[in-house]
């Protein structure tokens, strides 16, 4: 079994919940049609749909195992050479964030013919973004000035409020 050349990108936290993550692959050796390439990871996996582009663009299914940690693409055309990237949309980041363990593998006809570890810095659901509230005056019913005070521990391109219902902007 030889060792995949392979790399996981994860980027910023599109929402403070999920982060789209890429896969570089480049594996030994070529990969017939119907052959896969299996991802697993440390934590329950969940995403919204998942791609190919690259040396090998086209894939028959993409399947979470019952275990929800283990990601199967088979192929649907056949890989020779060259770099493909395998693109998951809106991973659900882990609870903790840290250093995890990823294994990656190609494989075809029950046999494994590339592997991989990859250690990669993940995000987590918490710690992305706090936010406090500061009122004056604090009795109820009276007109007041609000102060809401946000820390994003990544950068936000947008942020979006709620107010519960009977909230009114409007200064008297």
């Amino acid at each position: 079994m030889d060792r995949i050349a392979a790399q996981l990108i994860v980027g910023k936290p599109v929402t403070s919940l999920t982060s789209l993550y890429t896969l570089q692959l480049e594996p030994i050796h070529s990969i017939p049609k119907y052959g896969s390439v299996q991802i697993h990871f440390p934590f329950n996996l969940s995403f919204l749909s998942c791609g190919l582009v690259g040396a090998v663009s086209d894939f028959s299914s993409c399947t979470l195992a019952s275990d929800n940690r283990t990601l199967t693409i088979t192929l649907a055309e056949n890989y020779y050479t060259g770099v493909f990237n395998i693109t998951l949309q809106d991973v659900i980041n882990p609870s903790t964030a840290g250093s995890y363990t990823v294994g990656v593998s190609t494989i075809y006809d029950g046999v494994i013919m590339d592997s991989i570890t990859l250690a990669t810095q993940l995000y987590s659901i918490a710690n992305t973004i706090t936010a406090t509230v500061a009122a004056t005056p604090t009795s109820e019913g009276e007109w007041g000035i609000y102060n809401l005070t946000v820390t994003l521990t990544l950068p936000a391109y947008t942020i979006m409020v709620s107010l519960s219902s009977g909230f009114s902007p409007e200064a008297q």
